[in-house]
């Protein structure tokens, strides 16, 4: 089946029957969906693939908007690929929207390379496996994505990347911020409750940054709270001061002791261009990665293969990144009227010299 260059469109609906393109059999074997655009419906791609799970399934540069329930639904795909799209929903207000979701898939099914901007009142999940399993050969792959997950207030838990009751799983250098106002969402969540003969595990989490800027929430969540599932290092946790990286740990030196690990992760500002475009604005984060065989990033730039960046950009540091490092004088608040002298000491964290001509602003 090869679809390309169709652009498809229905009335936003919570009644099934809508989807843009449905496979209501096992569909089989080489699958190509390309340059196409899917606006509204209730699902955009709801594909079914044969027990023994179809092959060669792609879906490339397309552009999903405003679907209602599932914008990706993948059931039943061996290596199956999703890059290189792109994912919009304003405002969701059906329970559990999923961008790009793997039901009972096996292989290496990859998301790669793909931008998000999901926003929605009920919870969402922009990345979701469920009951996929891959193995030591064959892992799935999560990497090089923005995903930006604007959970707006309501009783149920979103989280920007969801494995529930999968295994072998690599996620890798994917910049994820969350924003919004419900603290139960999440940037990461291993959720297995009720999960009979079917546990989590094996779940690599290298090179990535997640940031949350919701007070009180958390970076990860975990149910049950089991950290024999996954592995961690290398990332940048960031909470803008206001959240948690998981339960009531707030701190990274809580967190490694607790997970054992992140060893090289730190909690550093990405500085993102916006909060949709999820570019690094900060010489901080150059060369704070591990080299785990990803060879470019997100726009396809070629990533360093010794010290890569963390995150889905491989950016070249800026020679002009001064930063306040000190405040030199007052020493103390004591004694201070409202016309008093600052000193300050700044470094700039680029290779270049900078010859004064700086505005610093507080």
């Amino acid at each position: 089946v090869f679809i390309d260059s169709v652009g498809m469109a229905s009335a936003t609906s919570a009644n099934l029957n809508k989807n843009l393109v449905h496979t209501n059999d096992s569909l089989g074997n080489d699958l190509l969906i390309q340059n196409s655009l899917f606006v509204n419906g209730y699902q955009a791609l709801s594909l079914t693939g044969k027990p023994a799970h179809s092959t060669g399934w792609v879906i490339s540069k397309c552009k999903f908007t405003e679907n209602a329930i599932a914008a990706v639904m993948i059931t039943k795909a061996k290596s199956a690929l999703v890059e290189k799209s792109t994912f919009f929903l304003t405002n969701g207000l059906i329970r559990s929207y999923n961008g790009v979701a793997f039901n009972f898939s096996s292989g290496s099914c990859v998301v790669s390379k793909n931008k998000m901007d999901i926003g929605a009142t009920a919870a969402a999940h922009p990345i979701r496996f469920t009951r996929s399993d891959g193995d030591t050969a064959n892992p799935h792959l999560i990497v090089n994505n923005f995903i930006h997950y604007n959970q707006l207030n309501q009783s149920h838990w979103g989280c920007a990347i969801n494995m529930f009751n999968s295994t072998y799983v690599n996620v890798y250098h994917n910049s994820v911020s969350v924003t919004g106002t419900y603290t139960n969402t999440a940037n990461f969540q291993i959720y297995d409750a009720n999960v009979g003969g079917f546990p989590s595990g094996n779940i690599n989490i290298k090179n990535n940054v997640f940031t949350n800027s919701i007070p009180g929430a958390k970076l990860f969540r975990l149910t049950p709270a089991n950290y024999s599932y996954f592995t961690n290092d290398y990332n940048i946790l960031y909470t803008y001061g206001v959240g948690k990286i998981i339960g009531s740990l707030t701190t990274m030196s809580q967190w490694r002791t607790t997970s054992g690990e992140a060893v090289h992760s730190d909690t550093l500002s990405p500085f993102y261009s916006s909060p949709t475009d999820l570019h690094v604005n900060t010489n901080q984060l150059n060369g704070t990665g591990t080299f785990i065989g990803i060879l470019d990033d997100i726009d396809g730039d070629i990533r360093d293969t010794i010290v890569p960046d963390v995150g889905a950009d491989e950016f070249v540091p800026s020679p002009y990144d001064p930063g306040v490092i000190e405040i030199v004088t007052p020493v103390t608040a004591c004694g201070l009227d409202t016309n008093e002298s600052v000193t300050i000491k700044i470094k700039n964290y680029g290779g270049g010299d900078i010859h004064g001509n700086l505005t610093v602003g507080y």
